[in-house]
């Protein structure tokens, strides 16, 4: 049965059954959007099913007939259930985190380098290898004065060994940062990177990918800093989920040396 959705950020339809990401630029559905889409593909299923077997029986008559026209708020009925009963479970759950929520009275932060190798979530290896800042006029055009696009390439692969423990629905809350000590700033978008694809806007590193691609991942994240800030460190927050609820372990810190300019 073929699920279709299309993609909140970049407007691609795909199949969910075949794709539990969007092919085009690795966007994770929001589960409301995969809900409503099983919920209209169950009940298209369901009507084409009822219309196949109207059109070779006779047309029902006395009792039959009947009994058709009492199914009908039956048919409805189960349409609107499909529909929001999925949205009234996700409101529970939310709730339910939100009792949950973790406080903390102090990070912990684990210190690495540029070129060194670290273990994320007990199953990915993940690797910085290059920084630097993108020249383009079309990029200085869409940014703010005094502001550079920091652009990072990363290296991953996963442990074949764990890879059944692997949900990339675990990865996809994960908002990677950068921090001067003072200020901090996520990740840019997917749709804020396809606006400027000669910045690497089709390889984007996304944790999520290893659920439907490859054991082994490289790609770029990029970030709006200050000028000629010269102390940057990317943090990627490593949390475990129980009872619905992100509990962070530990940020990985890692410090980041700039190369020289390319365009």
């Amino acid at each position: 049965m073929q699920i279709m959705i299309e993609c909140e950020y970049c407007g691609s339809m795909y199949d969910f059954s075949e794709n539990h990401t969007c092919p085009n630029c690795a966007a994770v559905p929001d589960k409301k959007r995969v809900a409503a889409a099983k919920a209209a593909a169950k009940a298209e299923k369901q009507q084409h099913t009822y219309d196949s077997a109207s059109a070779t029986e006779k047309p029902p008559t006395g009792m039959f007939m009947t009994v058709i026209v009492k199914l009908i708020p039956v048919y409805i009925f189960l349409i609107i259930a499909l529909t929001f009963v999925p949205e009234m479970a996700e409101k529970s759950v939310a709730r339910k985190a939100i009792d949950n929520l973790q406080t903390i009275d102090e990070i912990t932060y684990v210190d690495h380098s540029m070129n060194e190798e670290f273990l994320y979530d007990d199953k990915i290896t993940l690797e910085i290898d290059d920084a630097f800042y993108a020249e383009s006029e079309i990029v200085d055009a869409l940014l703010p004065d005094g502001m550079e696009l920091l652009v990072i390439h990363l290296k991953g692969s996963i442990d074949e060994k764990k890879y059944d423990s692997y949900d990339y629905n675990d990865y996809a809350r994960v908002n990677p940062y950068i921090t001067n000590g003072t200020i901090c700033r996520e990740k840019l978008g997917y749709s804020a990177l396809n606006s400027i694809p000669e910045i690497y806007g089709t390889t984007t590193f996304a944790l999520t990918n290893f659920y439907s691609f490859s054991h082994e991942k490289d790609g770029y994240w990029c970030f709006i800093v200050d000028k000629n800030d010269t102390d940057i460190s990317l943090c990627i927050g490593d949390y475990t989920v129980k009872d619905y609820a992100l509990n962070l372990e530990k940020v990985h810190k890692i410090g980041i040396t700039i190369a020289k300019e390319e365009s």
